[in-house]
């Protein structure tokens, strides 16, 4: 690893810290290993690292996922797997900035980095991020967005939303999620009054796998009436004959 600095931005930090304590901890190990020089070495290009070793990085296997994911939405980095772990390249310079040793005024961002790495900070610029800036960043997926619209309860969904990364379903899955929404609503298994209060948040009801509840009540066929049996009277007859004779 070169000699370099890292820039952080106290504001990003402050926040990650707070919210995503696991996101903080990888960014500040990818920044860390992030190449500095422009020639390429071990498939690594400047801004890049190789990681995979989550013990390392100081979290589970569960945690390093779930983190590397959501700085993954937030446009931070792009992942590239391969044999031997994952390339990481730094997209925003928001949180971390790394110096480049041999970057170039005139050099021009590359097509899948975003300008504000190759723009540096102008001298004194006081740099804002706060809880709100970065939730801008979050783009939704498309998956998460068919559970969301279809929940009675409309708050938290950034929480929702993290509960859906740590969830990770699978296409028949999320199915299987939003058809037991539709299922509950219909069924008035929501307490839908006083403005959905007594609902249960939608991270919540993620967290708790509520979509289990959504059982299919089987349906009850009334059986058929049984045949009825005719009934007889016996009349025995004079010459010791019997008749049996049915009766209405």
């Amino acid at each position: 690893m070169s000699d370099g600095f890292l820039k952080l931005n106290r504001k990003a930090a402050e926040y990650l810290i707070e919210h995503e304590p696991e996101c903080y901890l990888l960014i500040t190990q990818i920044a860390l290993r992030a190449r500095r020089i422009k020639k390429v070495l071990n498939s690594l290009d400047k801004r890049q690292a190789l990681i995979g070793d989550s013990e390392k990085c100081g979290l589970t296997r569960q945690k390093y996922r779930t983190a590397l994911k959501k700085l993954e939405t937030m446009k931070i980095i792009t992942i590239k797997s391969t044999t031997k772990g994952s390339i990481v390249t730094l997209l925003d310079n928001r949180i971390y900035d790394i110096n480049v040793e041999d970057e170039q005024p005139t050099d021009s961002p590359s097509s899948n980095q975003q300008a504000t790495i190759e723009q540096p900070l102008k001298k004194n610029e006081e740099v804002r991020i706060k809880k709100k800036k970065i939730n801008t960043l979050v783009e939704y997926s498309e998956s998460f967005l068919k559970f969301y619209e279809v929940y009675p309860r409309k708050n938290g969904k950034q929480e929702a939303f993290e509960s859906w990364l740590a969830l990770n379903p699978d296409a028949e899955l999320t199915e299987k999620i939003v058809s037991a929404v539709s299922y509950q609503l219909k069924t008035n298994m929501f307490d839908l009054r006083e403005n959905k209060i007594h609902c249960a948040l939608p991270s919540t009801w993620l967290n708790q796998k509520r979509w289990e509840d959504a059982i299919e009540i089987e349906e009850k066929h009334e059986p058929e009436p049984e045949e009825k049996k005719p009934s007889f009277r016996i009349r025995r007859e004079p010459d010791g004959k019997v008749t049996y004779i049915p009766e209405d």
